[in-house]
């Protein structure tokens, strides 16, 4: 099975996890380091989500994680296939 998350909507994380199969935090730029933005979360924000999340139906969670989990299996898939393309241009 797969997993439902909560997550920040910033990068990379919101890159991975959608509201179809996650719950998302809205988060802001705080902050700089070296050439990467800092995110912060408002504890309101924080807060709802989390609540959001607790109070969904175990269906509702159920289908959510199935949703995750085929998105992941997508992912690495893609990923692999990726590589493996990378691997036969670049060393063959």
């Amino acid at each position: 099975a797969g997993a439902v998350v909560i997550t920040t909507d910033a990068a990379p994380m919101n890159e991975l996890v959608t509201n179809e199969y996650g719950f998302i935090v809205p988060a802001f730029v705080c902050g700089k380091q070296r050439l990467s933005n800092e995110y912060c979360v408002a504890r309101n924000d924080f807060k709802n989500t989390i609540r959001t999340a607790i109070t969904t139906d175990a269906n509702t969670l159920l289908a959510m994680s199935a949703k995750a989990r085929q998105a992941f299996i997508k992912r690495d898939a893609e990923f692999k296939n990726k590589i493996n393309q990378l691997i036969n241009v670049h060393l063959h």
